[in-house]
């Protein structure tokens, strides 16, 4: 959170002088006017030590959502800066794709030019210009920087998982919602009730079955945990 602090108060030029004379107007914090993927990015980049084992950077579970998005394609830059991305995995997107992208950069251009392009958009009084600060800061087209970040991607995770020769049976996916949809329990009659928790509507709880696909059974708190018996049927745990 403290790099978010860093990140997002920082103002030079321009923006810094008129805080003189307007005080701390929202318009003059260039880095609030940037894509999540840049702010969150910065923050998971930063929290990242591999030789310590801490940060999501460096964890068994973004290195599963990441060898997913290689599997399905790598999202184009205009996608993934957008706001209000519901596909899976919905809200984890800016700080999956924004860690990586640091250190991408840090890979690529030189670590350095991290700090720069903080220094870079702290002094832009016209908000949104991501991409031409990027293409100031890299020395190249921001088309040019995103191509070779795919490759940098499809290089780190989309190496096979598995031996040559392996026969993998693939799942059939029963939802569509993102986020931290969780906590499924499958009923011998082939019901299966979860959690959506998609971070657009209050959670709650579903039930899919074959031919009828999911339905909302009752609204819930996050985090929740379901449970089942066939002596009592659903049960739910979740923080009171």
């Amino acid at each position: 959170e403290y790099t978010h602090v860093l990140q997002l108060d920082k103002a030079t030029g321009a923006p810094h002088a008129l805080r003189h004379a307007f005080g701390r107007n929202p318009l003059l914090f260039p880095g609030t006017f940037q894509p999540r993927l840049l702010t969150e990015g910065i923050a998971v980049y930063d929290e990242t030590d591999p030789m310590h084992a801490t940060g999501r950077g460096q964890s068994a579970l973004f290195t599963m959502y990441m060898r997913a998005e290689v599997q399905r394609g790598v999202r184009p830059w205009q996608q993934v800066s957008m706001s209000g991305i519901s596909q899976w995995p919905a809200g984890i997107l800016p700080y999956l794709y924004g860690g990586n992208f640091y250190q991408f950069i840090s890979k690529e251009y030189g670590t350095d030019k991290i700090p720069t392009l903080v220094d870079n958009y702290s002094r832009r009084l016209i908000p949104f210009r991501v991409k031409s600060n990027v293409e100031e800061t890299l020395g190249e087209p921001m088309d040019v920087v995103w191509q070779k970040f795919t490759a940098y991607l499809d290089k780190r995770y989309g190496a096979p998982l598995y031996p040559s020769g392996t026969v993998v049976t693939k799942g059939k996916q029963l939802t569509s919602f993102g986020y931290a949809t969780e906590s499924p329990q499958v009923t011998s009659d082939g019901r299966v009730f979860y959690v959506r928790n998609d971070g657009f509507r209050q959670p709650a709880i579903m039930v899919w079955q074959v031919g009828l696909g999911s339905q909302k059974i009752s609204h819930t708190w996050a985090p929740a945990r379901l449970d089942w018996t066939t002596h009592s049927g659903l049960l739910r745990a979740r923080a009171g």
